[in-house]
Parts: C-alpha cells; structure tokens; sequence
C-alpha cells in the first residue's frame, strides 16, 4: 500500500509542477509517468508547463505540467488504485475469518465428543 502511496505522491508532485531538480521549460517527466502508470494517453499532457488557473486537485500559482483532463484521469486512476487495495485487503479478512470461524467448528465438535453433557450448556 506504501508504494502506492508513494506514487501517486510523486506523479501529483510532478503534474503540480514541483519539479524535483527536473526541467522547468519541459514536461517530459511528467509526461514518461503519465504513460508508464498508464493513467491515460500521452496527448493529454502538455509540451510545456502552462497556467494551471482551471485545475482543481493541482491548483498552483506557478506553471504546471498538469491540464485538467489529465487531473480527471489521475482521479479516476486513484480511486481505482484505492478500490483494488481495498478489494485484496477485504478478500484476505474474508479468508482469515472464514478459517477461524473454521477452526472454532472443529474445537467445538471436538469438545462435545469429548463432554456430551457439555453440548446442552454450549449457545451458538
């Protein structure tokens, strides 16, 4: 989960203009990410940096290399990257609740072969 935290802190950073020691004049950085996380074409992304006033989660005084149609596919990308953490932390709860409630049966049909007068004070 940390590393995909840490990217998409990395793209933001960089469509928001922050830079990293990169380029100011260019926004081929941007542009390299955009693409390898496959966010959305590269066309969508500019040459160089321009106003970012229509920008709403890479607002910026300075110049940015983000436009708003590349904001747009950055939301959808993060709301999926967060739905597929989500969906492989629930399976795995799922598996663990499942094998414990499994392992509970066991004990219990254990316990009432070895005590039967124990099962008619058991609930479940």
């Amino acid at each position: 989960m940390g590393e995909v935290w840490t990217s998409c802190c990395v793209l933001l950073a960089a469509l928001c203009g922050l830079g990293f020691g990169l380029n100011p004049n260019t926004c081929e950085e941007v542009r390299k990410v955009f693409q390898l996380r496959q966010i959305g074409p590269i066309q969508l992304s500019p040459l160089s940096p321009r106003a970012g006033s229509d920008l709403q989660v890479c607002s910026s005084k300075n110049l940015t290399c983000c436009t708003k149609k590349m904001e747009e596919k950055y939301q959808v990308a993060a709301r999926r990257d967060i739905q597929n953490l989500l969906q492989m932390s629930s399976t795995s709860l799922k598996f663990l609740i499942s094998r414990n409630v499994a392992a509970f049966q066991v004990r219990q049909s254990e316990q009432s072969r070895v005590c039967p007068p124990c099962r008619s004070n058991t609930t479940v």
